[in-house]
């Protein structure tokens, strides 16, 4: 059906561009032989007047004959004077602008009939369609309209940041090259963009970043150590928090942390949120002690490496995985720092 839609839209927009190419010729007194719909080989045609109508057989377009568009096109007399050639130059840019003008016209009415169908889009913060069966369904209704969250309003702003993790990756930077970039001037205007959203975020307002290398079905986007945008990235951001993912070997070692600033806690992602299997408690806690040379220990924080399931595709996790995942976290935090 989508493809039927489109055809006609396609049919719809051609005619009407060549109608008014065919109409300004008319207007100006120039003379058209043959106004087609597609090209050949001619499916229809029926000849009214001086103008043969036809429709063709590849539907790629259309087109409007003029008599002389050739200025060596051999012409009887009674037709030379209404031929294309021999017309003041303002008649010819009407007839050539006259497609395209009707094209733009019809942009802009279909335009008005889109944003008067829906109305101009604004933020809301009411509440919208509620799924049936989840928590939300119990304490909200249609229509209802959020103000604060426990009483307090918004206390934590959480950016989700790929572009920045995906730098890390030399591949990465090698095709951002390749496409005329330059992947540090990249880093700091991402860098500089995030600082500009956060500067005057309310007092009692907690910005975290989490940078983020990909999560849709076990699968990532990007490998390679936080080196290449340690130092701008963890130094002039700008946030409260870091979110960053130490879960393999491909988001390399903990040194790039030197470059973290004295006022900026770190969220150790090390739990896999990719893979059902348990990561070990003992290995949690040594690589906390060994990030801890870099950032002190009452700055640091232990959380999976991303959401269980970043989008619908989820990950080849299960509800018990990630329940056993979450209740080691909460153990390995209890060890280090201590219970609430």
């Amino acid at each position: 059906m989508s493809w039927i839609l489109a055809f006609v839209g396609f049919a719809l927009l051609v005619i009407l561009h060549e109608l008014g190419h065919f109409w300004a010729a008319k207007s100006v007194g120039m003379r058209v032989e043959k106004f087609s719909l597609f090209f050949p080989p001619t499916l229809f045609s029926k000849k009214r007047g001086e103008t043969e109508y036809a429709i063709g057989a590849i539907p790629a377009g259309g087109y409007v004959k003029i008599s002389g568009m050739n200025p060596d096109e051999d012409l009887p007399d009674e037709v030379r004077t209404r031929a294309y050639y021999s017309q003041p130059v303002w008649k010819r840019i009407v007839v050539i602008a006259a497609g395209p003008a009707v094209n733009l016209v019809l942009a802009f009415i279909l335009m008005l009939v889109f944003f008067s169908a829906i109305g101009p889009h604004t933020e809301s913060r009411k509440v919208g369609r509620i799924t049936p069966g989840f928590p939300a369904a119990g304490v909200l209704k249609p229509g209802d309209k959020l103000v604060a969250v426990d009483g307090r309003g918004g206390s934590l702003v959480q950016l989700d940041e790929a572009a920045l993790a995906m730098l890390c990756d030399p591949c990465v930077r090698r095709r951002v090259e390749a496409a005329g970039e330059v992947p540090g001037q990249l880093v700091d205007d991402y860098v500089a963009a995030i600082a500009a959203a956060g500067a005057e975020r309310p007092a009692g307002v907690t910005l975290a970043l989490h940078l983020c290398r990909g999560n849709y079905r076990g699968g990532w986007l990007a490998s390679g150590g936080y080196e290449p945008v340690a130092e701008a990235v963890f130094a002039s951001a700008g946030v409260d928090v870091l979110l960053l993912e130490f879960d393999s070997a491909r988001a390399g070692g903990f040194e790039p942390l030197r470059h973290v600033p004295p006022t900026t806690s770190v969220v150790l992602g090390l739990v896999s949120t990719k893979s059902p299997e348990l990561e070990c408690r003992d290995e949690l806690l040594r690589r906390i002690e060994e990030a801890s040379r870099y950032v002190d220990v009452e700055r640091l924080a232990l959380s999976p490496q991303c959401g269980f399931a970043s989008t619908a595709g989820g990950n080849p996790v299960s509800e018990d995985d990630q329940r056993r995942k979450l209740a080691l976290v909460v153990d390995v935090c209890d060890e280090v720092w201590g219970g609430p």
